[in-house]
C-alpha cells in the first residue's frame, strides 16, 4: 500500500495548516464558487476532505504549522468564513514522494465535478513546473489520456476572452483548437463571436477559409461520386436536422423513464429509438412524429 492510499480523514486544526504562496490560483469564478461552498457547508457540512502533507521531523511552516496544504484552498477559506477552527482532512506522511503526493492530489481534485477546464489546466501546469512531471506522467497519474492533458495545457495559451467563453460553455474544446490557429488578436476576437453561434464542423470550415485552406467536402460513409440519396420507402424523408431532433426527444424520454424506474416504458422508447435510427440511416423512412 502506498503512502497516499486508503488514508482515513481526520479533523485537524486550520491554524496548523500552511497554505503555500505558490499554490495554483483559482479561476475568475473563484469568489462566486467560494460563496456557494460556504452555503453548501452550512447546509450539508463538508463533503470532501482537504489534502495536507505533514512536515518532516524538525521542520514546520512559517508560523509553526505542522501541515502543508496540498489541495483544498477554497474549502479552507470557506471554513474560515464560517469561523470554524477545524476541518476534515486526509494527511499524507512526510515520507511520501512528490509523485505519490501528486497522485493523491489529482485523485482528490480531478474527480470533483465542479472543477473547470481552466482550473484543471492550472493544476497540470503546476505539476509540470514544480513537481518535475511530464504531461505523460500527469496523464498516467490522473487516469486521463495524453490528448486530454494536452488540450488543457493549450488552453493556458489562449486569451482571457477565449478561456471565459469555454468556462461558460459558450464554445467547446474543438472551437478552442481551431481558434488557436488564428494568430491575429483582432481576427481571433471576431471569430470568437462566430464560434459562439456555429457548430464545431461549420466553424472549422470558416477558419480553414480564413487561412486560405479550402475545406474538404464532407463525405458520407460509403458514398460515391454523384451518388443519389437512398429512396424513401414510406414517403419523403424529413430533413436530417428534424430527424435528429425527434431522436433527441425520444432519448430524453428514455432517460426519464429509466430514472423513474419505469422499465417497460424505457424498453419501449429504446426499441423505438433503435428502429427509427435504422430506418432513417438505411431506408430513408419518413419519421412518424
Amino acid at each position: 500500500m502506498s503512502n497516499t492510499e486508503a488514508r482515513v480523514p481526520e479533523m485537524i486544526s486550520i491554524s496548523s495548516i500552511w497554505v503555500p504562496d505558490d499554490m495554483p490560483n483559482r479561476s475568475k469564478g473563484w469568489e462566486k464558487q467560494l460563496n456557494e461552498l460556504v452555503e453548501s457547508i452550512k447546509t450539508t457540512g463538508q463533503v470532501t476532505p482537504i489534502l495536507v502533507r505533514r512536515f518532516a521531523e524538525g521542520q514546520q511552516g512559517p508560523n509553526g504549522e505542522i501541515y502543508r496544504l496540498v489541495d483544498g484552498q477554497r474549502r479552507i477559506e470557506a471554513h474560515k468564513n464560517l469561523k470554524r477552527t477545524t476541518i476534515k482532512a486526509v494527511a499524507i506522511p512526510s515520507t511520501a514522494s512528490k509523485k505519490e503526493e501528486y497522485v493523491a492530489h489529482v485523485v482528490a481534485n480531478f474527480g470533483r465535478l465542479n472543477l473547470t477546464p481552466l482550473e484543471e489546466a492550472v493544476q497540470i501546469e503546476y505539476a509540470v513546473k514544480n513537481l518535475e512531471m511530464s504531461q505523460q506522467d500527469v496523464a498516467k497519474a490522473s487516469g486521463k489520456t495524453s490528448g486530454w492533458v494536452s488540450q488543457r495545457m493549450t488552453l493556458l495559451k489562449e486569451t482571457p476572452e477565449v478561456q471565459n467563453a469555454l468556462e461558460k460553455g459558450d464554445i467547446t474544446f474543438t472551437h478552442v483548437r481551431d481558434l488557436s490557429r488564428l494568430k491575429d488578436p483582432d481576427q481571433k476576437e471576431k471569430f470568437l463571436n462566430y464560434a459562439r453561434e456555429e457548430g464545431a464542423a461549420e466553424f472549422k470550415e470558416r477558419v480553414d477559409r480564413a487561412l486560405g485552406n479550402e475545406p474538404k467536402p464532407r463525405k458520407e460513409k460509403n458514398s460515391g461520386a454523384a451518388e443519389a440519396p437512398a429512396p424513401a420507402t414510406h414517403g419523403d424523408t424529413r430533413p436530417k436536422k428534424e430527424a435528429l431532433e425527434v431522436l433527441g426527444k425520444l432519448d430524453k424520454a428514455f432517460v426519464a423513464a429509466k430514472k423513474a424506474e419505469e422499465k417497460e416504458k424505457a424498453a419501449h422508447f429504446s426499441g423505438v429509438i433503435k428502429g427509427l435510427s435504422w430506418a432513417y440511416k438505411l431506408k430513408g423512412a419518413k419519421l412518424p412524429l
